[in-house]
């Protein structure tokens, strides 16, 4: 592969990571279907064009430290979104439990 593919693949697999990293920052999370599957693809293309050894170009090295500083980021948005769902979770058993106190397995099962 060239290395202009290599910086393409990389600028999508960005682009893609900071638009689903905006899309978790909105309530209700909007979209992010979307993103998500963007980024993947995008990542399947960076997979694709990025073999080892990597070329000596002074282009690439800041590219993949710009990369892993976004994927930290994003990895970050994306344990927020979980850690909201298990709120969700919670407050849901909670409401079960006071409802019936003896709810069964199922309410159980929901324990974040």
């Amino acid at each position: 592969m060239t290395v202009d593919a290599m910086i393409a693949a990389g600028e999508a697999l960005a682009d893609a990571m900071i638009a689903e990293t905006a899309a978790l920052d909105v309530p209700g999370f909007p979209g992010i279907a979307a993103h998500t599957a963007a980024k993947l693809a995008a990542l399947e293309d960076f997979e694709r064009v990025f073999v080892a050894p990597l070329p000596d170009d002074p282009r690439l090295p800041p590219l993949l430290e710009e990369l892993r500083g976004l994927a930290d980021i994003n990895r970050d948005a994306l344990a927020g979104a979980i850690a909201m769902q298990d709120a969700v979770l919670a407050a849901v058993r909670e409401a079960l439990l006071q409802a019936d106190p003896n709810p069964g397995p199922r309410a159980l099962s929901m324990e974040a």
